[in-house]
């Protein structure tokens, strides 16, 4: 029997934080539904590693919506910023939560996206513990939480500082995806995925 191949899961510095400080971390993603249909929820059902969502629209279509973390149990390794260490390994730009944007030790070079990290250089393997979907405006406070984001950072522009983590997550998401038409204020639908932290 062939081994199952594996897959990676693009983690930000704040979502890496999470899980090497508490050992599990929830990551919100948009779906990916096409944008002239008004959805309603109709049913969730887990199948296989699709664990796919249907939607009935206006004129009673179904339209299927594949989550992009699999089905509960599935495992993911993490790919986060990084870059190379001669002789030492490998650097992290998660483990840096004062914002450089150079890796230490007077090395200079830029960080390394998430996305051309190697299997052999994440530190973080992730079994889904948990996935379900709601609007962002739905998410709660505790679930803001246990995205990581901080909320002691202050707001965009503003020497304020956010007063609830919905607050810290709603600014971190708009700065993500209200570009792309996704923003807090668009209120689209999302997965919403618990991870939880194992040994490979």
């Amino acid at each position: 029997m062939s081994k199952p191949k594996e897959r990676s899961l693009i983690l930000h510095a704040d979502e890496v934080r999470r899980v090497l400080v508490e050992g599990a971390v929830t990551v919100c993603q948009p779906m990916k539904l096409t944008r002239w249909h008004e959805y309603v929820e109709t049913n969730i059902n887990a199948m296989g590693d699709n664990w796919p969502m249907w939607f009935e629209d206006e004129c009673g279509e179904y339209h299927r919506s594949p989550c992009p973390f699999g089905a509960r149990g599935d495992q993911r390794w993490c790919r986060e910023a990084w870059q190379s260490a001669p002789g030492k390994g490998y650097w992290y730009k998660a483990d840096h939560p004062d914002g450089i944007d150079r890796i230490p030790d007077g090395y200079v070079s830029a960080w390394k996206a998430p996305r051309f990290m190697p299997r052999v250089a994440s530190r973080i393997d992730l079994k889904l513990a948990d996935v379900g979907c709601k609007q962002v405006q739905d998410v709660s406070e505790a679930e803001a939480m246990a995205t990581g984001v901080d909320i002691h950072e202050p707001v965009r522009g503003r020497s304020a500082y956010h007063v609830t983590y919905r607050d810290a997550f709603r600014a971190s998401w708009n700065h993500l995806r209200a570009k792309h038409d996704r923003g807090w204020v668009a209120n689209p639908w999302i997965w919403v995925g618990t991870f939880r932290r194992v040994t490979p």
